[in-house]
């Protein structure tokens, strides 16, 4: 009987260049989940300005990213299968995961005038000022958090090539964004807002 075939592995199956893209993939993949975390730390702080140092800003940015990401894969997961330059789309993606941070932090450190203002119209009504001051802050964190969203899909899509490597190869992509998550939230917390503060540590980020 012949032996089993043995399928080679994806460094020895992927053309220099393919390899070179799936390495850059997975740089992409531990950066973004670098800024993920940090930006959570950065808008929870400046929702503390808005909504109070209260767990209200907290539970919102964190539940906020979890349907961003969770939409972000949904959308991009089903573009993956449909074009032919993955790559490209996912620098295209964090690109506008980027300016849209901005944006948003922009916005969210010169809204305390606009949230004070609801606050006051809705001072008599608990649940309805927080349920209008929620929906409005998760409209606007949403938009860089579906982009965000969108590197688990299309990471995979590049560097998972093989079907019987594929568990290895989401392993280590899931190892690299983790270990740029981790990284991310003790550069924010600890390195970014004490020597940087905010405004200047979203700019780095």
């Amino acid at each position: 009987l012949s032996p089993p075939h043995v399928e080679r592995s994806d460094a020895e199956v992927l053309p220099v260049d393919d390899r070179w893209i799936a390495v850059s993939a997975l740089w992409v993949f531990g950066i973004s989940g670098f800024c993920s975390m940090a930006y959570e730390v950065f808008w929870t702080r400046l929702l503390g300005l808005i909504l109070g140092p209260t767990t209200y800003s907290f539970s919102l940015v964190v539940s906020t990213f979890i349907v961003g990401l969770a939409l972000g894969n949904i959308l991009f997961g089903w573009l993956a299968d449909r074009v032919k330059e993955t790559f490209r789309l996912l620098l295209l993606t964090q690109a506008c995961a980027a300016v849209l941070a901005l944006l948003v932090s922009q916005f969210l450190g010169n809204s305390q005038f606009i949230f004070s203002k609801l606050m006051y119209s809705f001072q008599a009504d608990f649940e309805q000022r927080i349920l209008i001051q929620s929906t409005a802050l998760f409209l606007v964190l949403v938009g860089p958090t579906i982009f965000l969203g969108a590197t688990f899909p299309l990471v995979s899509r590049i560097y998972a090539r093989s079907l019987p490597q594929i568990g290895r190869s989401i392993g280590t992509a899931y190892a690299v964004n983790t270990t740029g998550a981790i990284l991310g939230a003790l550069a924010a917390g600890f390195l970014f807002i004490p020597l940087l503060g905010k405004e200047d540590g979203i700019r780095l980020t």
